[in-house]
């Protein structure tokens, strides 16, 4: 885990704000900043299951409108793998990975998971 002092957060956080007031949206905003330390800025899906289980494609529209490229799933609500692909390539959106459940998961019912 990298740790950050002080003065680097507070210059981070400036970069960003002012980046943010230049029409850049918060995604590009810190994609900016950290270009050189980070290649891809992702999102969990997880941090909006709520707004994920009413509706699905929307939320994925809004956080592609925002900026993201890349979500990673924490399920997927019902819809078949084919579905979210197609989803996501209408979206421009690619999820280079997926948060699934205990090992168990894995055990019960891996070939289904992977």
């Amino acid at each position: 885990m990298t740790r950050i002092d002080r003065r680097t957060f507070v210059k981070t956080l400036g970069a960003a704000t002012g980046a943010i007031a230049a029409g850049l949206s918060p995604a590009e905003a810190l994609a900016a900043e950290h270009a050189k330390k980070l290649e891809r800025i992702g999102i969990q899906l997880y941090t909006v299951r709520g707004d994920m289980e009413k509706d699905f494609q929307g939320t994925l529209k809004q956080i592609a409108d925002i900026g993201y490229k890349q979500v990673e799933f924490a399920g997927y609500f019902g819809h078949s793998p084919s579905d979210v692909r197609a989803i996501l390539r209408s979206l421009d959106l690619d999820a280079p990975s997926a948060h699934i459940g205990t090992p168990a998961a894995l055990t019960n019912n891996w070939e289904q998971t992977i």
